[in-house]
């Protein structure tokens, strides 16, 4: 019977991992794989009152187009144009919590931030664009489908400014000049939980978590994971920050999907109760 049953996990098991090596969903026309998804993207920052972030409680915003979507083996499943669409995104709300100088440069500065919502569109008129003010871009960001939105999840620790959690993290490596706004190279990093939009149901699966070890509060589980690289100061519009961004996630299948695999799943249940009465 112990042999029966070890069977039965393996068939399970199997069954599982079919959908996500082989399927992909397609929402308001981008389409992405079940399973392990990887996007990068344009991505434009800057103060919401324009310039660089200088001081605790500003609010950092930013605009961005996703270039392509990648499966776990690196290929290419969408890509920008694809089914007559753009996707594009603005993102707003990360609260500037406590800004640390790396002392004399050249030496790195950290800046961390709380909130944060992120708002994804699937834009068949793509006409994205940064140029211009910071309102002519987030009206080119935001004229699309809602297909995603999320909100800045906890990556670890509690800010000053206000005490919220966490959420986003940037440090810039600084060659001279004041702290914070002649960074000449920018990291970021950061976590995201989905909270509605079109394709909600295939990205809403609690994937990554915080390290403990970098403080509370951790209390959930997050569903994307991102980071962002670039610099300060490059002419384009009227955003402080140009450079990329890339994102984690995993898709599950669509609903008609799992149906089909929990009645695979139901008969293989039944074979089993049916073997053990034969046992």
């Amino acid at each position: 019977m112990t042999i029966r049953k070890t069977a039965l996990a393996a068939a399970l098991l199997g069954a599982l991992s079919l959908p996500a090596a082989a399927s992909t969903v397609t929402v308001l026309g981008i389409t992405f794989p079940v399973g392990s998804v990887f996007e990068t993207s344009d991505l434009f920052e800057s103060n919401a009152a324009g310039g660089p972030i200088t001081a605790a409680g500003d609010e950092l915003i930013g605009i961005g187009k996703v270039n392509n979507i990648y499966d776990s083996a690196n290929n290419v499943v969408w890509s920008s144009g694809d089914n007559g669409r753009e996707l594009t995104f603005y993102f707003h709300n990360y609260i500037a919590q406590d800004l640390i100088p790396g002392g004399a440069a050249p030496d790195v500065d950290k800046i961390l931030f709380s909130g944060g919502v992120i708002e994804i569109y699937s834009d068949p008129s793509q006409n994205f664009s940064a140029a211009g003010t910071l309102a002519d871009g987030i009206a080119t960001a935001t004229n699309g489908d809602l297909f995603l939105k999320l909100a800045g999840s906890p990556i670890g620790g509690t800010g000053s400014f206000d005490g919220s959690a966490i959420t986003l993290q940037s440090t810039g490596f600084r060659l001279a000049g004041p702290p914070f706004d002649t960074a000449v190279s920018l990291l970021g990093s950061g976590l995201l939980d989905v909270t509605g939009g079109a394709a909600e149901f295939y990205f809403d699966t609690n994937k990554f978590e915080c390290v403990a070890a970098d403080g509370a509060p951790c209390p959930d589980k997050a569903d994307k994971q991102f980071s962002s690289s670039g610099q300060l100061g490059q002419p384009l519009g009227s955003w402080a920050f140009r450079g990329t961004g890339e994102i984690s996630d995993f898709a599950v299948p669509e609903p008609g999907s799992l149906a089909l695999l929990g009645l695979g799943l139901a008969g293989l249940g039944y074979r089993a109760r049916r073997e053990v009465k034969k046992a």
